[in-house]
C-alpha cells in the first residue's frame, strides 16, 4: 500500500503547489522460465501482471484527474481519467542462438507492455491501451564484447479536444520510435 502518494492531476493548488494525494494498493505477479527451442537455441521468457487500485483521496480532490471528480474533464471521461482499478501486462521473450559465428552468441530480445483494463491513479502507473514494445539483436562475442541494435516504440491513443491541450491515455512518444545502437566491453 502506498499512503499519501501523488495521484494524477489536471492542476495543482496555487498556494501549496501540491496536486492530489491519496492511498493506493498495488500487486504484481510474475514468472520466469528458461527453456530450449533447440539444442543451439535456449530462451528466457518473462511474464508479469500488474494491478493497482486507489482507495482514498487525502488532499486536493478537486484536482484529481479521475472519473467522478471535478478534475476529470468531459473530453477525458472514459478515456484518460483514472479509474478505480488498473491492470497491465508485460512480456519478454529472448531466444539465444549459440555460436551463430565462432565465439559469438546472438540474443533476440522481444518485449511488449500494455495496460489492459482501466487507468492507474498513480503517476506513470499505466493506461488502458497504452504501452510500448521493443525488438532487438544482441551479439555477445568471446564473452567480452557486446554489440546491440534495438528498436523501441510506443502505443496509445489521443483525442483532439479542440484546444492546445490534447487529451491522451499515455502516448507521449507514440510518434517517436527509437533506434539505438550500443557497444559494450569488459576488461
Amino acid at each position: 500500500m502506498r499512503k499519501n502518494t501523488a495521484f494524477i492531476n489536471n492542476a495543482i493548488d496555487p498556494v501549496t503547489l501540491e496536486g492530489p494525494r491519496g492511498d493506493s494498493y498495488h500487486a504484481f505477479v510474475n514468472a520466469t522460465t528458461l527453456g530450449n527451442l533447440s539444442a543451439r537455441m535456449p530462451y528466457t521468457a518473462v511474464a508479469e501482471l500488474a494491478f493497482s487500485r486507489w482507495s482514498k483521496v487525502r488532499s486536493n480532490p478537486n484536482f484529481f484527474n479521475a472519473e467522478g471528480f471535478p478534475g476529470c474533464s468531459a473530453a477525458a471521461a472514459g478515456f484518460s481519467c483514472a479509474t478505480k482499478n488498473y491492470a497491465g501486462v508485460s512480456l519478454l521473450f529472448a531466444p539465444k542462438v549459440l555460436q551463430v559465428i565462432p565465439g559469438g552468441d546472438l540474443t533476440i530480445p522481444l518485449f511488449f507492455q500494455m495496460g489492459i483494463k482501466g487507468n492507474a491513479a498513480t503517476l506513470s502507473g499505466g493506461n488502458q491501451g497504452a504501452g510500448n514494445y521493443s525488438l532487438g539483436l544482441q551479439l555477445d562475442y568471446l564473452s567480452k564484447y557486446t554489440f546491440a541494435v534495438n528498436y523501441s516504440d510506443f502505443l496509445g491513443k489521443y483525442r483532439d479536444n479542440g484546444s492546445i491541450v490534447t487529451v491522451g491515455n499515455g502516448p507521449l512518444y507514440r510518434d517517436r520510435g527509437l533506434l539505438s545502437l550500443s557497444f559494450r566491453t569488459s576488461f
